[in-house]
This record gives C-alpha cells, structure tokens and sequence, in this order.
C-alpha cells in the first residue's frame, strides 16, 4: 500500500505540476496576445507618421519644382520677345515656339 500511496503522491504532483505549466504558458499567452496588438498598433501609427512625412516632402518638392519650370518657362517668353522685337526670327518660327509652352499665356491683343 506503500507503494500506491508514493504512486498517488507523484501523480498528484505531476498534475499539480502540469496545471501550473499550463496556467504559466496561458498567462504567457495572453501576454503575447497583447504585446502582438501594441506592435501592430506601433506599426500601423509609424508607418502613417512615415507616409504623412513622405507626402509632405513630395508637396514641397512639386511646389519647388513648378517654380522651377515657370522661371524657365519666363526665360524662354523673354527670349522669344527679344528674337520678335529685334526680327531674328519669323513670326510663324515665334507663334510655333510660343505654342509649346508649359503654363498658359494671357492672349495676346493686337
């Protein structure tokens, strides 16, 4: 009977055991579970922080980029108002040039 008794003993505490690994390994579960969340939550507001930063940058690179173009763009309507007063070109050569423009002209007035 002695024997029985160790035998329940060792059992009992094996399965005292298991429970309390199995209620470690849920609570740790749990806590994966949440730290899972709080990542993806970081994640998600870094990469609007990230795609916010990147679209203003982009904003101000057009915006410098558009003034860019319409200072060339002003270069090349002052050279044309030159070659047309001082007759070095046609005026078909300048209408021709003048249509292929970037930004929009006010019409002319004769």
């Amino acid at each position: 009977m002695n024997g029985q008794g160790s035998t329940n003993e060792i059992l009992e505490a094996i399965n005292a055991a298991s429970s309390a690994t199995q209620e470690q390994f849920e609570s740790l579960e749990k806590k994966f579970e949440s730290l899972e969340k709080n990542i993806s939550r970081e994640i998600k507001q870094a990469e609007h922080k990230l795609m916010d930063h990147v679209d203003r940058r982009v904003a101000d690179l057009e915006g410098v980029f558009v003034a860019s173009l319409r200072k060339e763009d002003n270069k090349v309507n002052i050279i044309l108002e030159i070659l047309e007063e001082n007759k070095l070109a046609r005026p078909d050569q300048i209408k021709r040039a003048r249509s292929i423009h970037i930004f929009p002209r006010a019409p002319e007035i004769s």
